[in-house]
């Protein structure tokens, strides 16, 4: 799990990773197994980080951008304004089921 998120750059898939432990762990605190408690804690602790990493380089590709070259004036929506509305929307849908103010907060300076 390590070398794959140590290489990973997909903030998505990272997040679901990070949603797929937050139900496992309710899931066996509702069945009364702590036994992996610190296995999922160990997971968060790996997956939290490189989240928030990768959505810091997203702020940075955005805020180091040149709008004078992302081309000429359109009536369509720019790619760049359709791309941050779809990850957007995919953080926010993923993160309605177990509200998290860390990924609201970096989405918030995102914008």
């Amino acid at each position: 799990m390590e070398s794959y998120v140590s290489d990973c750059y997909d903030a998505i898939a990272v997040f679901l990773c990070i949603h797929l432990v937050l139900r496992f762990r309710a899931l066996m605190a509702k069945r009364s197994v702590p036994a992996v408690d610190g296995y999922w804690g160990w997971l968060l602790e790996l997956l939290w980080p490189r989240f928030e990493l990768i959505l810091e380089l997203h702020i940075q590709s955005v805020q180091s951008t040149d709008p004078q070259r992302l081309g000429g004036l359109d009536t369509r929506p720019h790619y760049i304004t359709r791309r941050y509305a779809e990850f957007s929307s995919a953080i926010v849908s993923i993160n309605q089921t177990l509200p998290s103010d860390r990924s609201d907060a970096l989405l918030a300076r995102l914008q």
